[in-house]
């Protein structure tokens, strides 16, 4: 199987679509939305998301269909760290390191626009995934988030580094 990392086309909205509807379905923990509010949006801003000059969506496309994504986008300011967010690999398709080479083609964007940091936020049930950040080099910041406004403490571990 051949695995290609790419960014994400307008035209892709569909697919790019589907699997961040999955990711949300098989991995609701991991993430601040939800499959329910992602599934409403439309056409429109789906579309627009991918054609965002401060975001790429990154995908791994294994033989033309995809099986996994990363964004890369603004962490909150403008002028702060490049965020890290979306991260998902289908489970038929993890151990093969699809992951890895997603977060490293983040890097690698965070180092053309001329980045100075990258950050993401991991779930403190998503050991797998923390061990893979870690594997790519990014350290605890000791800072923790709620992952989801309703969460009753923050489980979202800070984690960072230089492109």
């Amino acid at each position: 199987m051949a695995i290609e990392i790419r960014e994400a086309s307008e035209d892709e909205w569909e697919a790019v679509r589907d699997l961040r509807l999955r990711a949300l379905r098989e991995d609701p923990e991991a993430y601040g939305s939800t499959f329910e509010r992602e599934s409403l949006r439309t056409e429109g801003e789906w579309r627009a998301r991918l054609s965002d000059a401060a975001r790429a969506t990154f995908v791994a496309d294994a033989d033309g269909r995809l099986a996994g994504t990363a964004v890369a986008a603004p962490w909150e300011e403008v002028g702060g760290p490049l965020g890290l967010f979306g991260m998902w690999v289908d489970p038929a398709c993890r151990g093969r390191g699809i992951g890895a080479r997603l977060v490293h083609r983040v890097l690698a964007h965070a180092r053309e626009r001329g980045e100075s940091l990258v950050q993401l936020e991991v779930a403190e049930p998503q050991a797998a995934a923390r061990r893979l950040y870690e594997r790519c080099g990014f350290v605890d910041t000791g800072e923790r988030l709620k992952v989801r406004e309703s969460d009753e403490r923050p489980t979202g571990i800070v984690m960072s580094r230089r492109p």
